[in-house]
């Protein structure tokens, strides 16, 4: 038996990104593109079943629109079945059936909505597999939701038994409170399925001890996500299987922080720190002189001008005092002038830096006396 899976989670399509007004909109749509890129990925791996384990819609109350057009790229997909497993942030409810009513109105006879936990059969989509679900039902949960698959027996003929869930899993998501389904590896390897594609982390995971594929996010949704997005092509033979990582994300998200080398220029050194096109929070930090100031300040604009996003913190520079700054600023024998100075001249550079901090605070302290 062979089986080719595209497995993907957290797509969180309608994601509003309200603190980036400026580039909202192409961060919104950047989720939906990074789906597409997956369903394309999908067709060029000629993949049989594409999965998504949860989590394609960021809420319950997406906008019809983001339905139907995550319906339009589910329909690209050329293989022979799509099985949409509801997460925590589109959990299937009786009094939330809005969105996966709507969804199931938009969807073609191709696409599954595993919206029950429970067995599913996919032979009759000729397909040699059995989907044991474990969907969400609330956006928290303190307990799992795979107690059912305690003592299932597979059906005659030993198909592939594949586990879908989504939720937090030991030693690989935060979850400290335990609220969002949380699953540990032990559990995991102790029940039926021979697979288990597993939603709700963000990053990629392939567990061989547990038999587990976190497929992560295929776009990146915020600085607490550093990596590229990614989805997971399975290949089945029998019942072993490999997990091939695949890029579908276009924009990073980059916390940086960068220490001034005082021999290395500014913009060099800010250029190989910065990942291309990064959505950038920068901190600088160091000493440098007058001059390298305003060539940092340069290079931040340089940044800014070629980055999407770019919020920078300077506080941590630290201006590098001369002895020709000294002079060029404070009359001959003013307090502050013999102050510096002789700090300077003691070898006290980040005293003398202080000072002129605190000096540039009084406008008097440079006069003469």
């Amino acid at each position: 038996m062979s089986l080719r899976i595209m497995a993907t989670a957290d797509v969180h399509l309608g994601m509003k990104f309200a603190s980036y007004r400026d580039f909202q909109k192409q961060l919104s749509d950047a989720r939906f593109e990074a789906f597409k890129r997956v369903v394309d990925a999908a067709n060029e791996r000629e993949c049989n079943l594409l999965v998504v384990a949860g989590d394609l819609f960021h809420r319950v109350g997406v906008a019809q629109s983001v339905i139907e057009r995550a319906a339009r790229i589910l329909d690209g997909f050329a293989g022979d079945l799509v099985a949409v497993l509801p997460g925590n942030h589109d959990f299937v409810s009786p009094d939330q059936d809005r969105l996966w009513a709507a969804f199931r109105q938009t969807t073609g006879d191709r696409t599954l909505l595993l919206e029950s936990a429970g067995p599913v059969d996919l032979r009759p989509f000729d397909l040699d597999a059995v989907l044991l679900a474990a969907p969400c039902d609330s956006i928290h949960g303190l307990e799992h939701r795979l107690g059912w698959m305690e003592g299932y027996e597979a059906p005659e003929g030993a198909p592939v038994l594949i586990g879908l869930a989504h939720g937090s899993i030991d030693g690989i998501t935060q979850d400290a409170d335990g609220i969002y389904f949380p699953m540990d590896r032990k559990l995991l390897g102790s029940l039926p399925p021979d697979l288990w594609i597993i939603g709700h982390t963000h990053h990629q995971h392939d567990i061989r001890q547990a038999r587990l594929v976190v497929p992560g996010t295929p776009e990146p949704d915020g600085f607490d996500f550093p990596h590229a997005g990614q989805a997971a092509f399975i290949q089945i033979e029998g019942k072993d299987y490999t997990v091939e990582g695949v890029e579908t994300g276009a924009y990073r998200f980059a916390d940086i922080t960068v220490k001034l080398d005082n021999n290395r220029e500014i913009a060099d050194q800010l250029a190989r720190a910065v990942p291309p096109g990064a959505l950038l929070r920068l901190t600088v930090t160091g000493t440098a002189d007058g001059r390298r100031i305003l060539d940092l300040r340069t290079a931040v604009e340089d940044l800014r001008g070629r980055l999407p996003y770019l919020h920078h913190d300077l506080t941590g520079v630290r201006r590098l005092v001369t002895q020709d700054d000294v002079d060029a600023e404070y009359a001959t024998g003013s307090f502050a002038h013999q102050l510096v100075s002789t700090l300077l001249n003691d070898g006290n550079t980040d005293a003398a830096a202080l000072a002129v901090e605190l000096f540039s605070e009084t406008p008097s302290a440079g006069a003469g006396s």
